[in-house]
Parts: C-alpha cells; structure tokens; sequence
C-alpha cells in the first residue's frame, strides 16, 4: 500500500477530523494536507501525488456529504424528530385513528420521511443560493413534505374518486370536509400555503398544481398499455414538477434557464427511484422508467443519458462553482449508489438479467444484498473518481 494511501486510511478513523470535516471541508483538508510529508521528498511524482491529494479531498467532502444525507436518510435524525412533532402539533392522533383504515399502514411513517427529505433538499437548495432558512421556512419545507405524502397516498393509495380528488387540487376554504383523509389532507394544505408570503405563494402554488396534475397522469402507469416515450414523459414530468415546486419555495430568483435544469434534474432523479424500485414495480406490474426497459444495460445507459443532460443544464445556472461542486458530490454519490443496486440485481441473476428471472427474488433476498454494507465493494472507489469537471460523464465500468 504507498504511503499516501495510508495516510488517508489513517485520517478515516480520527472522529474528530471527521466532525471538523462535517463542519469545514476546505479547512479541514488543509490542516491535514499542510502536515503531510509530500511524497515528492522522497522521489515521489508529482501528478501522482496531486491526484492522491485530490482523492483526499474528495474524501472529506464526501464525510460532509454523508453527515448532510443522514440528517433525514436516519429515522432518529433531529429533521425525523422535527416532522413528528410538527405532525403531532397540527393533526390529532384522533384523526389520525380514524383515518386509519382508508390509508396505508405506514401513512404516518412515509409523511415523515417526505417532510425529512423535503427539508434536506430545500437547505441544499439555499446552499446553492448562499442564503441561511429562517425557522419559518424549515417549518415550511416541512410543511410542504407532508401536504407531497397527502397527495400521493390520495391519488395513489386511497380510494377516493377523481372527481373528489380534482376538488382538491384547489380546495376552497368554505367547504365542511367530514371524510378523516381529507380533513387531514386540507388541514395541511392550508397550513402550508397559508404560511407562505404572498410572492412566494403565487409560484409555489403553479408548480404544485402541475405536480398535482403529473401525479393524477401517473395512474396510468397501473392501469393503460403504455408506450416507453409515455412511461418516460410521465416519470419526467413527476419528478421535474416536484423539484421544481421544492425550488419554488426558496425565495430567491428563478429564471428560465434555472426552471429548465431543475426539470432535467428532478427527472433524473425520478429515473433513480425508478431504477432502485425495479423489485417492487416488476411486482405491481407498475410501468416505470426501469421497468419498461428490457435489460439492465438499457437501464443504465439511458441514464447515464439524463444525468449527462440534467448535470451539464445545472452547470450553467448562475450559482457559484464551490456550491455546484459539493451539490454535485451529492448527486454523484446518489448515482453510483443506483447504479451499485443495479449491479446486485445483475449478480442475482448470475449477471444474466431478465425481468422473469429477477421476479423469482424474494423481496427479502432483494433488500438483504442492497443494504449499504453490501453496496460499497462496488460504490467506493467510483465515489472517489469524482472530478467537477467531468461528472456528468459516464460513471466508467471497473467490472
């Protein structure tokens, strides 16, 4: 092993470097580079030795990254204990009893963890504009988390008819809901929106109801013989309008060119849900971006497709190259990580994949070889090839 290596084997099992990492990766990472002997004292090279410095600071800001990612990926995490006492406050366990039997048995889990990430990707947005979330808007972002988990377990999960649910796109504040589901619904809804100045309303409500109306079209994914442009164009529209709605409410400016990359973006990241939910949807016979393709590689390859696309649009956008860098890291990580779990579903099939053959999976032996222990062989050294500069390229194969 040489000796610079080493070093950062040896800097991984400092906590405290860690925490200081978490706090200051520019800093934390001179520190360490200023006490390292350089190799070139001793004949070593020099490009070699700057590429070893660089995976070095590719490691401690992926330590930041991982603090960041387990503040709502950990359902003791203080953003999960946040949006319970935020459920806590404004809905009654009452209510929420007798709205029980309509929604699924996990309803009050998944507006937890929609609250949690929702606020995650909020605050990695304000990064990105430079700016700090007041209270106010994390109470927001939460907010904003369980009125997306209402929506999609109405349209989704519930049975409620399309007429009601066209009703509440935009509920009118006068009517008297007696359904439980729908009083809890409508009760966020307005707690939400009625917390938002004015501005910030105006648009956040345009992309909600176009998040609302991708949503309806979604159903059609159980329910019609679909195309794979009309599977692709639904997905897309799901995911850009989502990301888009979250953008909405960081009050900073939204141009044209900022609204075409958060598109591009939130379709690529409904390409990764769909792509790690291959197991589940092949089971529903639910038609997804994975699903309707016919192999792991075309999978792959037209992802590695929108990442290009969606990667290279938020490049352009105006905000600062330090910021996209570690937004970037973000995505990157994301990114291995889906293509690591389509990896493991290749090896379930002893590497000859056909939707028949994976469908012979448990889902128990499905989640057991993707948990995050199993993933890193395959993920960690992909995770540091990460260079700004070339990130929406193809992640290359080291098979």
């Amino acid at each position: 092993m040489n000796s610079t290596l080493k070093i950062q084997l040896r800097i991984l099992r400092k906590p405290c470097l860690f925490r200081q990492a978490g706090e200051d990766v520019p800093k934390a990472f001179e520190k360490i580079k200023d006490s390292i002997a350089c190799p070139d004292h001793r004949g070593g090279n020099l490009k070699t030795n700057d590429i070893h410095m660089n995976k070095l600071y590719t490691i401690f800001k992926l330590i930041k990254v991982i603090i960041g990612i387990n503040k709502f990926n950990n359902a003791n995490s203080s953003y999960h204990r946040a949006a319970n006492t935020l459920l806590n406050e404004i809905i009654s366990p009452q209510l929420f009893t007798k709205a029980s039997s309509e929604m699924p048995s996990n309803a009050k889990s998944k507006m937890r963890w929609y609250m949690a990430e929702f606020l995650y990707t909020c605050e990695n947005i304000h990064r990105l504009t430079e700016t700090h979330s007041t209270i106010q808007q994390k109470r927001q972002y939460l907010l904003s988390g369980a009125l997306g988990a209402m929506c999609d377990m109405a349209i989704d999960d519930i049975n409620i008819q399309d007429e009601k649910i066209q009703l509440l796109k935009r509920p009118r504040p006068d009517v008297e809901y007696s359904d439980p589901v729908e009083k809890i619904y409508i009760t966020f809804y307005f707690a939400f929106f009625n917390s938002l100045e004015e501005g910030i309303k105006q648009r956040c409500r345009l992309y909600y109801e176009l998040l609302f109306d991708a949503q309806v079209q979604s159903k059609r994914q159980l329910t019609q013989n679909l195309t794979q442009q009309e599977v692709d164009f639904i997905c897309k529209e799901k995911g850009g309008y989502s990301l888009l709605f979250l953008r909405s409410l960081v009050p900073e400016e939204l141009n044209k060119q900022e609204k075409e990359a958060w598109y591009e973006l939130g379709a690529y990241i409904q390409y990764c849900n769909d792509s790690q939910d291959l197991h589940k949807d092949l089971l529903k016979k639910m038609q997804t971006f994975a699903s309707v393709r016919q192999n792991l590689q075309k999978i792959m390859g037209d992802l590695e497709s929108q990442k290009f696309i969606a990667f290279s649009q938020i490049k352009k956008t105006r905000f600062k190259r330090d910021k996209l860098d570690y937004f970037l890291l973000i995505l990157h990580v994301m990114h291995v990580g889906i293509l690591a779990k389509l990896h493991v579903f290749s090896a379930l099939c002893d590497f000859n994949f056909t939707p028949a053959k994976f469908l012979t999976k448990s889902r128990q032996e499905v989640r057991t070889k993707t948990n995050i222990r199993s993933l890193l062989g395959y993920s960690f050294s992909r995770v540091l090839d990460y260079q700004y500069e070339t990130v929406e390229a193809p992640v290359i194969s080291k098979d």
